[in-house]
């Protein structure tokens, strides 16, 4: 796909690439793939297998002080898990999103 300006000596604005329908040109194509014979696969579930191990390692060990932690009554395992790694709290949660993913920590109940 390629958009072009329709005055060559003015780029084109955000505004413009804002108004394009990027969900429906996806949806065509994947249409006219699909027509084809193209099939297209979801990704599989991460599994510490599939990992480094330095990565598996890390969520293996964040996704056990989460669980030590919330076992223990803490109001914040993810802060936990924050503090252990020295990273931020965002980082931390990206830690246990990941955790959760590979199966080593249950989905939270809502």
């Amino acid at each position: 796909m390629q958009i072009v300006s329709t005055n060559p000596t003015m780029p084109i604005g955000t505004s413009v690439i804002r108004r394009i329908n990027l969900a429906g040109i996806i949806a065509e194509q994947r249409e006219h793939l699909a027509a084809t014979g193209v099939r297209f696969n979801r990704p599989k579930q991460a599994t510490t297998e599939s990992m480094r191990p330095t990565t598996a390692d890390r969520l293996t060990r964040a996704a056990r002080i989460y669980t030590e932690a919330w076992s223990a009554g803490s109001n914040s395992p993810t802060q936990d898990v924050a503090d252990a790694f020295g990273v931020t709290y965002g980082a931390a949660g990206n830690l246990i999103y990941r955790a959760r993913q590979a199966g080593l920590l249950a989905t939270p109940r809502k």
